[in-house]
């Protein structure tokens, strides 16, 4: 996603995960809106980080956005979160020692 000139993207991290949870928590009286802007906040910073990526998306500057950008970000969002809790490892269960028959 395009923000103010640059490439903006985002993941969906247990980092990212914990952050919002703390901020949720810290701040119950805040607005779903508002708190998807924190969201996207810390998936950005979970991505560039992953990347080595020096740049901070601000709630300032989401919130300068137009209003029509919200539907872009919540999509980019979503996109990202489903990427970052699909399975990428399958695990395969031990035989287990004396169950022949």
């Amino acid at each position: 996603m395009i923000i103010n000139g640059r490439e903006v993207h985002f993941a969906f991290t247990v980092g990212s995960y914990c952050d919002i949870s703390d901020y949720v928590v810290a701040n119950p009286d805040v607005s779903t809106a508002t708190a998807k802007l924190h969201k996207a906040v810390f998936m950005a910073k979970a991505y560039n980080e992953a990347h080595g990526i020096d740049d901070t998306l601000t709630i300032e500057e989401l919130r300068a956005l137009p209003g029509a950008d919200m539907v872009i970000l919540s999509a980019e969002m979503e996109k990202a979160e489903k990427e970052g809790t699909e399975r990428t490892v399958e695990a395969v269960e031990k035989k287990q020692k004396g169950t022949s028959k």
